[in-house]
């Protein structure tokens, strides 16, 4: 398809109101085109991946990832390309698609957001979100610069706002009282479940969805913001269908134009999950919920973020694969109550121990993996020894119990490919450990 002139000029137009909108937004904003090329890697996206826009431009998301993206991730991309489709990915059931980090270094929790985008040219793009859930309420709150006036184009308002995780409602009340929807983005069909059509028609859609409870709170803050003309927030719960219950968090500000109609911007933002506990649904996602300490799946995507970290900086990573002895006969002669009451004091005295930045999770059963980053097999084995006399001293509180482990210990090699590489030679060390009468720590050697 060839453009004109004026065509031409337009697209760049759009193009770069875009470039200059997602680079000052506060999620993790990258366009491909058709090839799957970075057109656009905004400063957020710089800052999570520690890639900087100038070495992601043209490049396509596989080498930026050094190959290693989830075929989910791909299949997305592809879908939004060639089909037009729209894909959600969360950490909390898809794990961590992406090596992203926070501002302190930890990894970030974060929900992809995979849409296509089409431009006057009717060619398709894909528009990659990257949210952070590390911190819901810091969102909140730098999402509520999105409300800073912005040059009020109904077409290019509408192509950005339509692909932002949020309601964006104005409405201008007239001297005489009379109110106008002049812009409702179609966001609010997922958070309220009901048509556009329906909703943008009606300037106060929203209060009909208020509880009692929070409704004249709500008139007290919109008449406030319509009469002294400032910004105020608040939160409200809103019901839907009499059975669902949502939070929103409605930001607004109140201004006047030329005209003295009074304008009134509204940004909606769903926090119905930072209501009901998101720390709570982060913890339940990875942690072990009888020992209270990382659980196998979560165990295994940290200890692999450590151990490429470890083989792209050279350092060394040492592995223990700890079995608790016998732990079947402490069952049968105790009970399971004593055998679940001796992996929980196991967990508490070996965590007690550790390091901040150490890796200890249940990997199934009685067996256990401490990582421990930047430590080479010397001493790795003095960490053991002090976990395994810990418990072979413990005082279990019960007549004629008494715990020993195994530990297997093995090194990271220039020559593995994942943790799970050193797993096995850990485990192999451990048979070891058992097989020369148990209660002691074996280091993995050929």
């Amino acid at each position: 398809m060839t453009l004109g002139v004026k065509q031409t000029q337009k697209l760049v137009s759009w193009t770069n109101i875009i470039d200059a909108v997602i680079d000052k937004s506060e999620f993790g904003g990258i366009v491909l085109n058709g090839a799957q090329r970075v057109l656009i890697w905004n400063q957020k996206m710089a800052s999570y991946s520690g890639i900087c826009r100038e070495m992601a431009l043209g490049r396509r998301m596989v080498s930026l990832f050094d190959d290693n993206l989830p075929a989910r991730f791909i299949n997305s991309i592809d879908q939004a390309l060639n089909l037009g489709m729209s894909s959600v990915l969360s950490y909390k059931f898809h794990g961590q698609t992406l090596r992203l980090t926070n501002s302190d270094g930890g990894p970030l929790l974060f929900t992809i957001y995979i849409k296509p985008l089409s431009l006057p040219n009717s060619v398709r793009y894909c528009l990659i979100e990257i949210h952070n859930m590390t911190n819901v309420e810091a969102r909140e709150r730098r999402l509520k610069k999105i409300t800073e006036e912005r040059k009020e184009s109904e077409t290019r308002l509408r192509l950005l706002t339509d692909n932002l995780p949020a309601v964006i409602h104005q409405v201008s009340v007239s001297e005489d009282g009379k109110k106008e929807v002049t812009f409702l983005n179609k966001g609010v069909e997922q958070l309220l479940a009901e048509e556009y059509g329906i909703l943008c028609k009606d300037p106060d859609f929203l209060k009909r969805y208020i509880l009692p409870d929070d409704r004249q709170k709500f008139d007290d803050v919109l008449a406030d913001v319509m009469d002294n003309t400032l910004e105020r927030d608040i939160i409200v719960r809103v019901n839907l269908n009499q059975n669902s219950l949502k939070w929103i968090h409605v930001f607004l500000r109140g201004r006047k134009n030329d005209r003295g109609s009074v304008i009134i911007d509204g940004l909606y933002l769903d926090i119905t999950f930072v209501k009901i506990g998101e720390e709570e649904l982060r913890r339940l996602a990875t942690t072990d919920s009888l020992t209270g300490i990382f659980n196998r799946r979560h165990l295994l995507e940290i200890a692999e973020r450590d151990f490429a970290a470890a083989h792209r900086y050279e350092t060394p990573l040492s592995v223990l694969l700890i079995d608790i002895d016998h732990f079947k006969y402490v069952n049968d002669q105790f009970g399971h109550d004593i055998g679940d009451t001796v992996l929980k004091k196991f967990s508490i005295l070996t965590q007690d121990i550790l390091r901040q930045c150490d890796i200890f999770g249940r990997l199934g059963g009685e067996e256990f993996v401490i990582v421990l980053p930047q430590t080479p097999s010397s001493g790795a084995f003095f960490v053991a020894e002090k976990v395994r006399k810990l418990i072979e001293n413990a005082d279990w509180a019960i007549t004629d119990l008494k715990v020993t482990i195994s530990i297997g210990l093995a090194q990271s090699l220039p020559s593995d490919h994942d943790i799970s590489d050193v797993l096995k030679r850990a485990d192999l060390a451990v048979y070891k450990a058992k097989d020369a009468g148990r209660n002691q720590t074996f280091i993995y050697s050929d």
